[in-house]
């Protein structure tokens, strides 16, 4: 959730992950990652690029600074709320995703794909530059 506009070169294809946000009690904190090694880039498939930008156009926050997720209010989801949002999506793409998908589950299934394709164990590690 920390994620912001900038993060994400579009011509590299790739993330930047500099902070989180937590939730405590009921208030976001912005953080610095868990550990040293939670602050990476990470490759991505050019592939995904399009539908990022698209994301970036349609539902992120104004300039290069706005959050990559906001809720359908404009503000950070939190755990209270999270559940609803994945919920409502998984509802609108129907049977593409399994009911029991999770938003967690969307990780390893990228590095499944990855290594479907044939990747070895050192490109996957590259993933992470």
């Amino acid at each position: 959730m920390g994620l912001r506009k900038s993060d994400i070169d579009l011509n590299e294809a790739t993330v930047s992950i500099e902070r989180s946000v937590v939730e405590i009690g009921r208030e976001l904190v912005v953080k610095e990652p868990k550990t040293a090694a939670g602050v990476r880039t990470i490759a991505l498939p050019r592939s995904l690029m399009p539908e990022i930008a698209r994301h970036l156009d349609r539902f992120a926050e104004a300039g290069p600074e706005g959050q990559m997720f906001v809720g359908p209010y404009g503000v950070t989801p939190v755990r209270g709320n999270f559940a609803r949002i994945w919920s409502r999506a998984k509802k609108e793409v129907g049977d593409l995703v399994p009911s029991d998908l999770h938003f967690h589950d969307l990780r390893h299934a990228g590095n499944h794909f990855v290594a479907s394709s044939g990747a070895s164990t050192r490109e996957l590690m590259g993933r992470q530059s």
